[in-house]
């Protein structure tokens, strides 16, 4: 019994290495397939160096009856981009010929299928006759241009002096695309391209390249611009709203017109408007028009500051910003803190508007007595006059004795209304 138990761990031990084994082997086998089917796939050229001019002729292995897909690139430039379907031998032949209008540098030629894919790096050199022709650049300028701005490539092309009006001239885009410019008959060639919302970042080199073909010879031209591509900006107009001072409490209407430089719509815009912490998203309403309407209870009182901010899916983006006032009226004390507060309020107001009303009939009843005494001392000159001088006529003093008295007679009753009705 004893010499049976001591065998159950060794029995245990030799299950776990059988089931590693097996583990090991289909792993094994399942690389070996997997090279098996890459290697089903090839490319191979006589050489791996080239210049400027020469036909390039790549033999390719490819999965039969499906379609394959075999590129040609420099960076992300793409000189050759086509889907094929292998014969019945696997191997296919492509012939590509090469010329002035191409890149120099390190070419990467793929061939893929949904087994896999396989690179080779070819190497492309220029020719002493690529620097024959002379580009310069007349628009655009070397700077920084914001993305979906509008590049007018204007290039004039010449050739031991002279323009030349008979080359053709292309332009590798920031997204690798070749474009051809157009020739203009004067020596000048022409393209205006807009970039892309979602071009890379960064530097960027502007590059026109020329090829001149006669029965004889063929030259080339290069011509090199430093841009920098920016993140664009959306342009913002608040609409809405108009005001900038608000009742705590009350809905305030947010009406937004955003889209880029050019005048063309937001891709995937996203508009916001932020009040402290809290954010509020903007809904498409019409062309280029985004609105939201918010209560500004939760803004709190006093000065705060809305900002208002637009992205795309691109990472482009902008933001404004817009102080706003927010009060709290007698209707708004109603609503946000009962009809009790707003009663205390009403008696401080009223209370106010009784001691300031007091305050004007004191300075009143003051100024009256001032008017008084000035009349009194009227009268005492005018007496002095008539009868210590008598230099008065005595009609003349009558007269202005009964004016000046009853002066005085209705300031003395305007005096004790006032008394009145202080009481």
């Amino acid at each position: 019994m004893d010499g049976f138990c001591a065998n159950i761990p060794k029995t245990r031990e030799k299950s776990r290495r059988e089931t590693h084994l097996k583990k090991a082997i289909l792993t094994i086998l399942s690389l070996v397939f997997s090279a098996t089917l890459a290697h089903g796939l090839a490319v191979s050229l006589p050489s791996e160096e080239y210049s400027k001019g020469d036909k390039m002729v790549f033999t390719i292995e490819c999965t039969q009856n499906r379609v394959n897909h075999f590129s040609v690139k420099h960076g992300a430039r793409i000189i050759l981009d086509l889907d094929l379907i292998c014969p019945a031998s696997s191997e296919y032949i492509y012939s590509l010929q090469t010329g002035f209008l191409d890149p120099a540098g390190k070419w990467v030629a793929e061939i893929s299928s949904t087994e896999g894919s396989v690179l080779k790096e070819i190497t492309m050199n220029e020719k002493r006759e690529a620097g024959f022709l002379l580009i310069k650049f007349l628009s655009p300028a070397a700077g920084s241009y914001f993305r979906g701005e509008k590049l007018v490539i204007n290039a004039e092309i010449a050739d031991a002096g002279g323009l030349v009006t008979d080359a053709n001239a292309v332009f590798w885009s920031v997204k690798g695309e070749k474009i051809f410019l157009e020739n203009r008959q004067d020596g000048t060639y022409f393209l205006e391209y807009g970039i892309p919302l979602d071009a890379q970042t960064g530097d960027f080199d502007l590059e026109v390249l020329a090829e001149k073909n006669t029965q004889t010879a063929s030259v080339g031209g290069k011509g090199t611009l430093k841009l920098s591509v920016q993140r664009s900006p959306i342009l913002m107009e608040i609409l809405e709203p108009k005001a900038s001072a608000f009742d705590s409490g009350e809905q305030v209407k947010f009406s937004i017109k955003a889209t880029y430089p050019n005048g063309e719509p937001l891709l995937a815009p996203d508009l916001k408007v932020s009040l402290g912490a809290t954010q509020f998203p903007l809904s498409k309403t019409g062309e280029n028009i985004f609105e939201t309407s918010i209560s500004l209870s939760s803004a709190g009182l006093g000065v705060t500051e809305a900002v208002v901010s637009a992205s795309d899916s691109f990472g482009n983006s902008s933001e404004k910003k817009l102080v706003i006032v927010i009060t709290c009226s007698l209707t708004c004390m109603v609503k946000q803190y009962g009809p009790l507060v707003a009663g205390i309020v009403f008696v401080i107001f009223v209370g106010g508007h009784a001691v300031l009303s007091g305050a004007r009939k004191k300075n009143k009843l003051a100024d009256l007595e001032k008017e008084k005494q000035k009349t009194l001392e009227m009268i005492k000159s005018m007496q002095s006059e008539y009868f210590g001088k008598g230099t008065m006529p005595g009609s003349f003093y009558k007269k202005n004795l009964a004016d000046y008295n009853a002066k005085i007679v209705e300031i003395e009753e305007r005096i004790k209304n006032l008394k009145e009705t202080r009481k």
